[in-house]
């Protein structure tokens, strides 16, 4: 296991500052992230989408959100499929700020791809 202070010193980053379309997640480093009004931290797309922002390995001393957070969509052929949070956290946030959006992404089942409703009995 690292020393502490190498951890300490591994979540002791500069603040980020998201001003245009950025492919989440952001990972906290320990500073502030900003998300501007023509910022977007979006989630890649995939079985499990992927997080907008991850606030998991380190704590983020704040967020400012007065852009886009979304969460990555999922998809999945065989049906077990997870969209991403906005922001997700298992660290500390220090203070929160939201005028924007944050939004999880949608999951998607290809199994139902081009069935209209009526053909299923939905």
């Amino acid at each position: 296991m690292a020393a502490p202070d190498r951890a300490l010193a591994a979540c002791s980053g500069p603040n980020q500052i998201i001003s245009t379309s950025t492919t989440g997640p952001v990972l906290s480093n320990g500073g502030a992230i900003t998300i501007t009004t023509t910022g977007i931290a979006a989630g890649s797309a995939d079985v499990t989408g992927s997080d907008g922002v991850d606030v998991t390995s380190c704590p983020a001393t704040t967020i400012s959100n007065s852009g886009t957070i979304t969460g990555g969509a999922g998809s999945n052929a065989s049906g077990a499929a997870t969209g991403g949070a906005g922001v997700s956290n298992a660290e500390s946030i220090g203070t929160l700020n939201n005028s924007g959006t944050i939004s999880g992404g949608r999951a998607s089942d290809f199994l139902l791809s081009g069935v209209s409703a009526s053909s299923t009995g939905l």
